[in-house]
C-alpha cells in the first residue's frame, strides 16, 4: 500500500455494537470481511424453489408424507443462521406432506454448548414458531440412545428425539471450520446432538489427523459426521451460507451428504479471499464472541496470513468469559506436547477442552496473541498465554511498537473468513473499512 502518512481509521463488530482504532495509513493492508457477496433478495422464494427441487433426494412435502412426528435439528445462537425465517417455510412444506406443526419438534443442536433461554429461542426461530412449536436444547450429559458404531469405532449416542421421530431434518449453515474443514452437514449430529464421549473423540481427531484442517473439503472428521448422521437417520438438510453483513448469500437443501457437498463448493467460492501476508492480523470474534471458547475459532484464520514472528490481536467482548468449559482456558497455559501428555495419561478430565486447547496452542505456539476484552478477567487471559488490553487503539500501538514497520491485516469476523495468503502485500486490498 502507497506511503500516504494519513492516519486511516478502521471499525470492526464487538460486542452489541463494534470497536475502533486508527493507525498510519501506510501500515493497513486492508480490511477483509468473510464474503462480500451480495443477499439472496427472496430468501423464501429461493428456498421454497430449492425445497422443491433439492439435491440428492426427493422434495421434502413427499419424505413427509406418512410421518407422525418430524424433527428438526437446528443450530443455536453461536451461527446466525436466521432460522427465524429458514423455518416457515420448511414447516409449510411439511404441512403440504401432512405434517402439521403440532407433530413437529425443534431439538436445538447445542453440541456442548449451554441450552438456549426462552429468550434466545425466540431470538432464534421467531416468535410465531416460537409459540407454536415445541422446542428443547439437546443435553449431552443427559439420557441419551445408541445409533451404532462409526468405522472410526466412536459409539454413537444421540438424543432420544433423533431415534424417536419418523422423519429427522435439519437447518445450519456452512462456514470454515478448524475440527471439519467446514460446518454443516452431518456436524449437526455430531457433535450437535451426540453424547460428550463422541463429541470429545470428534474433536480429539484434530490431535492426530493434519488432513483436518480449515476449509479442508474432504477429511477423517467429515466423513466421520456423514457417517453419524446416516446412523442418526438424518434425512433430509437446509444449509445456508452467510455473508459478512449477516444476510443468507446462497443455500443448499436436500441429501446430507450431496447437498452439503454443493454447499462447500459454493462456499469455497463465497468465503476464500485472497488476502496480502501481515505481520499483525486484527481478528474480530463476531459472530462467536460470546465466550472463550467460543472466540478461540478466530485465531485459526487469523494464523493463515500472518508472517513469521507475527502478532494476533483478538477482539472479542467474551460477555460469558471462558464459557462451559472452564478447564479449556487452564490448558491454553501449557505446550502442545504437554497438552497432548496429559491427555494420553489421563490427566485431564474434559478430553473436549484439551483437544480444543490443543488446536489453539498451535497457533498460539506460532504467534504472540493479545486479546481485547470486557469479559475475560486479565488474570484469567494471562493464564491463558493471553496478552489482555483494555481497548482496541492500546493492542494496536503496543503491537505496532513491537513491529516499528509491520503491516497490519484485519479480519472483522474471522471465525466467518477463510483467508487464501498472497505471497506479496503490493497487492490492492479488497475493500478498505
Amino acid at each position: 500500500m502507497k506511503d500516504t502518512g494519513i492516519p486511516h481509521t478502521f471499525r470492526i463488530p464487538y460486542g452489541e455494537g463494534g470497536i475502533a482504532a486508527t493507525l498510519p495509513g501506510e501500515r493497513l493492508l486492508g480490511v477483509f470481511p468473510s464474503s462480500t457477496a451480495p443477499s439472496l433478495a427472496h430468501l423464501e422464494e429461493c428456498l421454497r424453489e430449492t425445497l422443491l427441487h433439492p439435491t440428492g433426494t426427493p422434495p421434502l412435502r413427499e419424505l413427509a408424507r406418512g410421518a407422525r412426528s418430524v424433527l428438526i435439528l437446528c443450530d443455536d445462537l453461536t451461527r446466525d443462521t436466521p432460522a427465524d425465517r429458514i423455518l416457515p417455510p420448511l414447516l409449510r412444506e411439511l404441512a403440504q406432506g401432512g405434517v402439521y406443526e403440532e407433530a413437529v419438534t425443534i431439538l436445538f443442536a447445542t453440541g456442548s454448548h449451554r441450552a438456549l433461554s426462552p429468550r434466545e429461542v425466540t431470538a432464534k426461530v421467531g416468535e410465531r414458531v416460537a409459540r407454536s412449536v415445541a422446542s428443547v436444547s439437546h443435553n449431552p450429559g443427559g439420557h441419551l440412545v445408541s445409533v451404532g458404531v462409526t468405522s472410526a469405532g466412536t459409539a454413537l449416542r444421540v438424543n432420544p428425539l433423533v431415534k424417536a421421530a419418523d422423519l429427522v431434518l435439519a437447518v445450519g449453515s456452512i462456514l470454515p471450520h478448524r475440527y471439519c474443514g467446514w460446518s454443516g452437514g452431518g456436524k449437526i449430529v455430531l457433535p450437535g446432538v451426540s453424547s460428550l464421549e463422541a463429541i470429545a473423540a470428534m474433536h480429539l481427531r484434530v490431535t492426530r489427523d493434519a488432513s483436518i484442517r480449515l476449509g479442508a473439503p474432504d477429511n477423517a472428521a467429515r466423513r466421520e459426521m456423514d457417517e453419524a448422521a446416516r446412523l442418526a437417520g438424518l434425512r433430509f438438510l437446509v444449509n445456508v451460507l452467510v455473508n459478512a453483513d449477516g444476510a443468507v448469500a446462497d443455500l443448499v437443501a436436500g441429501d446430507p451428504v450431496h447437498a452439503h457437498r454443493l454447499g462447500v463448493e459454493k462456499a469455497l467460492r463465497l468465503f476464500g479471499t485472497a488476502v496480502p501476508e501481515a505481520d499483525i492480523v486484527v481478528a474480530g470474534a463476531h459472530p462467536e464472541d460470546r465466550d472463550l471458547w467460543q472466540a478461540g475459532k478466530a485465531l485459526y484464520a487469523a494464523e493463515l496470513p500472518l508472517r513469521p514472528d507475527g502478532e494476533i490481536i483478538l477482539a472479542a467482548s467474551m460477555d460469558e468469559g471462558t464459557g462451559e468449559h472452564r478447564e479449556f482456558a487452564e490448558l491454553l497455559g501449557f505446550s502442545t506436547e504437554d497438552i497432548l501428555r496429559r491427555l494420553e495419561k489421563g490427566e485431564t478430565n474434559n478430553l473436549l477442552a484439551g483437544a480444543a486447547a490443543f488446536a489453539q496452542a498451535l497457533v498460539l505456539e506460532k504467534a504472540r496473541v493479545s486479546v481485547v476484552t470486557k469479559g475475560l478477567p486479565a488474570e484469567t487471559a494471562r493464564r491463558a498465554s493471553l496478552t489482555p488490553y483494555a481497548t482496541l487503539q492500546e493492542a494496536l500501538d503496543a503491537a505496532l511498537v513491537r513491529h516499528p514497520s509491520g503491516s497490519v491485516l484485519v479480519l472483522p469476523d474471522a471465525p466467518k473468513s477463510l483467508p487464501l495468503p498472497r505471497r506479496t502485500s503490493a497487492d490492492a486490498p479488497r475493500k478498505d473499512g
